[in-house]
């Protein structure tokens, strides 16, 4: 802090709007009123042992008065001190009270400045050279004080030997060093807290800004799902010309009966809206014996799953919804073996699940789904046995920087493929989902981490370099979910002993999300074994600003949905440029995906 008239104004009339200047002004309030209990408990013990001292030297009388003086105004600075910890003013408040301590030190400082008036030369020179250091300590300790030393120049000025004068002209050439030392460490602390308003206003309006995106994407999925279902009724209408229509909302109460409804059930739509359809409307099943298998069949399965859902099953004083998701296959004269009967029946329940859980699914051979889950099931035995085999191949993946082409270490990311019952790559797409559905991405990601630090220990060791490169290893949700792989991962950085800071680990920020409390806790094991952590495919999830801040970091990998069309859509060029300034305000470095050309490549380099 520098001189009081200089640091007064500064701290009265701070730079920048109104708003802005308020919270400028209020956080160096805080670094005032925090700092200064230390500072006067510091000065009234130098006062205590400069009274000790000189009380057999000095007159006893003055030092008396001096020494009083300084009590009473540390007791009212004190007293300033928590009466701004009690009342914690408001921002509009806060100059009255900067005002009140920068009077208080004022006032500190002309007493410990008239200490000088005790000062005759008859001293011993011990003594003498212990008050000038006591003055000039003092003013060293609490810059803000600078009264200190005004009464000695003064002092020292006024005496009729050159020596004196020379005294005084040392001290004045020492508190302008003091003001230059003061007026930059002032400048340097107000420019921190600066930066700190303003990173704290730009992550507000990112936040924002997100949580509006999501708003408006939550309201367009509203609006779409009300037009499915108007469209729908209005097809259900179009199809039933001549046949009575009710239409009914997502709690079974109608909402409309034509013409021909009201006929047959003698209710008016007047009367019926509102009512459970079961009031105006019942079925009586009757079996018709020339009615498909297969309908028969999922209308039995519908019952089952309707009896399981109207149940209520009680604990504790709660009571829970209980669903069902079932899948049925038909066993035949044509049905190969009871093995592909219960694989067809573990399809079908899948299947069911994934259609959104308490659905009924009937396997047939030939429909999409079910084809998939089968070529699911086949993969599942031909990845494990690819794991345990060695028949998982591992490439390397390229990330370039955008400035200098200089030399650079190396830094890529490891890619997974396997090898097919022939020989052939299988690519990601088809046996990474398997792996996924049937928890086998752990063992997936142990055998990459496995042979990727085998490769890199060895390379390491051949080249005998500290800082080799970086390579990225991504990691699955299933994974992070599970404290045993977190702690072979460990173990295994332990037994090739990595070379910190050479290897990335790649999290998704959906399963960063989904598992957040394991997910930060296994980011702080890895940091602290000097690994490094990239959020991959950040932008994707609708609160990737909310949670980016209470992950720790080294790396942003900008979602590839906003690089590919960079080039031609502006929301995708304001995306990257907003991710990118919030990344360069937390320190984080940027990696954009799917760089698929030149085109994309320029505007990276305009952007970031």
């Amino acid at each position: 802090m520098s001189s009081f008239p200089a640091s007064l104004r500064s701290l009265m009339h701070p730079a920048g709007g109104a708003g802005s200047g308020q919270r400028l002004l209020a956080g160096q309030a805080r670094l005032l009123f925090g700092h200064s209990p230390v500072g006067i408990g510091a000065a009234l013990l130098v006062a205590r042992l400069q009274t000790v001292v000189l009380w057999d030297t000095a007159d006893r009388n003055q030092l008396i008065l001096w020494i009083s003086s300084v009590v009473l105004a540390t007791l009212l600075r004190l007293g300033l001190v928590i009466a701004y910890r009690y009342v914690q003013p408001d921002e509009s408040q806060v100059s009255a009270w900067v005002l009140r301590i920068y009077i208080g030190n004022l006032l500190s400082g002309l007493i410990w400045g008239s200490s000088i008036l005790l000062f005759e030369f008859s001293w011993p020179s011990q003594h003498q050279l212990f008050l000038m250091l006591v003055l000039t300590s003092v003013t060293a300790g609490a810059i803000s004080a600078y009264a200190v030393v005004y009464p000695a120049i003064w002092w020292f000025m006024q005496q009729p030997e050159s020596a004196h004068q020379l005294l005084g002209v040392i001290l004045l050439i020492y508190m302008m060093s003091l003001t230059v030392i003061g007026h930059t460490h002032y400048r340097a602390a107000r420019r921190s807290l600066e930066l700190g308003l303003e990173n704290q206003q730009l992550v507000g309006e990112l936040t924002d800004t997100n949580r509006q995106f999501g708003r408006e994407v939550e309201e367009k999925q509203h609006a779409m799902e009300a037009l499915r279902n108007e469209k729908e009724r209005a097809q259900v209408t179009l199809h039933s010309i001549g046949d009575g229509v009710i239409t009914t909302d997502q709690n079974d109460n109608i909402l409309y009966l034509n013409a021909v409804a009201e006929q047959l059930t003698g209710w008016s739509l007047r009367e019926a809206t509102g009512c459970p359809v079961q009031t105006a409307f019942r079925l009586v099943e009757c079996v018709d014996r020339e009615q498909p298998v297969t309908e028969r069949r999922a209308r039995v399965g519908e019952s089952i799953r309707v009896y399981v859902k109207e149940h209520r099953f009680i604990w504790d004083g709660k009571v829970f919804e209980i669903g069902a998701s079932i899948g049925l296959v038909e066993i035949s004269e044509t049905s190969d073996s009871v093995a592909s009967i219960l694989s067809a029946a573990d399809i079908a329940c899948y299947a069911a699940k994934d259609m959104g859980r308490n659905q009924v699914h009937i396997y047939h051979g030939s429909d999409s789904e079910s084809g998939r889950r089968h070529s699911e099931i086949q993969l599942v035995s031909e990845i494990t046995h690819a794991v345990q085999a060695e028949k998982l191949v591992l490439y390397f993946q390229d990330i370039l920087p955008l400035g200098s082409s200089r030399e650079y270490a190396p830094h890529g990311e490891v890619l997974v493929r396997m090898l097919g019952k022939q020989g052939e790559l299988v690519p990601p797409a088809l046996f990474l989902p398997a792996a996924e559905c049937y928890d086998l991405m752990p063992s997936i990601d142990l055998w990459v981490i496995r042979n990727t630090f085998a490769w890199w220990s060895a390379r390491c060791a051949d080249r005998g370099v500290q800082s080799p490169g970086l390579i990225s290893i991504n990691l699955s949700g299933k994974s992070l979910g599970s404290e045993s792989f977190q702690d072979r991962v460990l173990s295994l950085i332990s037994e090739y002993q990595i070379v910190p800071g050479t290897i990335c680990f790649e999290i998704t920020e959906t399963a960063a999300i989904s598992s957040f409390e394991l997910a930060t806790r296994f980011i702080d094991r890895l940091r602290s074994c000097g690994m490094k952590i990239a959020l991959d495919d950040f932008g994707s999830g609708l609160n990737s600003f909310a949670y980016l801040k209470n992950l720790s970091v080294d790396y942003l990998k900008i979602d590839g949905s906003f690089v590919r069309d960079i080039v031609d859509d502006a929301i995708d060029r304001e995306m990257v440029k907003s991710i990118q300034q919030l990344a360069r305000v937390m320190g984080i470095q940027t990696i954009a995906e799917c760089v698929e050309n030149d085109q994309i490549f320029a505007q990276l380099k305009d952007i970031l």
